[in-house]
């Protein structure tokens, strides 16, 4: 048993499951958490939202449990590293990822938040599940390839027990859309498609779009701040135009659906080279 991440609510743990043998990730509540009923509740629906999503490019959960009285989920665990760390030890190393490649961490990222949005109840009604925290931290990259979308732990759903206080921001100010800052009980899956953009543009630009040490500032950037056309050599330019779609602040303007831009993505790393995993397999590897 051996920790491979820690957030402010709950500890990720690598794990082997007695019954199978295999190692999982098991995301269990900080012990200090365990009294307070909100963030129980909070917990509780992210193990009953993520389970609804079923996708290759989504963290599968296994199930869930409590130990020491914390509760715990169980979910497949992603032998690799997230599309933060992969970029950041590229950089370290001098030898950026390919244009390609980041594009086909993208157009997986984007099925899997497709699915997300898709996930649909017993009768056929749709979740509205909106995850709200899209940011290369919660995508991860595995040496085999595959890209997975995790942490669903704000994520928005019809029948969340929970319900984000009036006037309440969640997620990462930086990769918000300024929809939620500015109302964020008025959201929907456009969101996303946002925070997706943001985070393709600062990977392909190698620099951070609107965060600023001072968090003010940062919210001011979002709401405000005119977006550059990405520069990045190598883009295609159905590339730049979906990002650029996908960064207009009125959500009306961005494309329809996150599997919309996963085509054209995917497209594009079609055409470099980068769209299967064994090519992004390497790329992990080598990094």
């Amino acid at each position: 048993m051996s920790e491979v991440g820690r957030g402010s609510t709950a500890v990720v743990w690598r794990v082997t499951d007695p019954r199978s043998g295999v190692d999982v990730a098991l995301k269990w509540m900080v012990p200090d958490l365990v009294m307070d009923e909100a963030a129980v509740r909070m917990f509780s629906d992210e193990a009953a939202i993520a389970s609804r999503v079923l996708h290759p490019n989504v963290a599968r959960v296994l199930g869930t449990g409590a130990f020491e009285g914390a509760p715990f989920i169980v979910q497949d665990l992603v032998e690799g590293c997230s599309w933060a760390e992969l970029s950041e030890r590229a950089e370290a190393h001098g030898a950026p990822i390919p244009v390609g490649a980041h594009l086909g961490i993208a157009a997986q990222a984007a099925e899997g938040l497709h699915a997300a949005h898709e996930t649909r109840d017993a009768g056929g009604k749709l979740l509205g599940i909106v995850h709200r925290d899209v940011k290369p931290q919660n995508i991860l990259v595995g040496f085999d390839g595959r890209v997975r979308v995790v942490d669903f732990g704000i994520a928005a759903a019809r029948d969340r027990s929970t319900r984000t206080a009036t006037g309440t921001t969640k997620g990462t100010l930086a990769y918000l859309a300024p929809e939620q800052i500015l109302s964020p009980r008025d959201i929907d899956r456009r969101v996303d498609l946002w925070s997706l953009a943001v985070v393709t543009w600062e990977a392909l630009n190698r620099r951070r779009l609107f965060f600023d040490p001072n968090e003010g500032t940062t919210i001011w950037n979002v709401v405000h701040l005119p977006v550059p056309r990405i520069q990045a050599e190598g883009v295609p330019d159905a590339v730049r135009d979906v990002l650029d779609r996908c960064l207009t602040r009125d959500p009306s303007q961005r494309p329809a659906s996150a599997a919309a831009v996963a085509e054209i993505l995917e497209s594009a790393a079609v055409e470099l080279g980068y769209a299967d995993h064994a090519a992004l397999a390497r790329v992990v590897a080598d990094t």
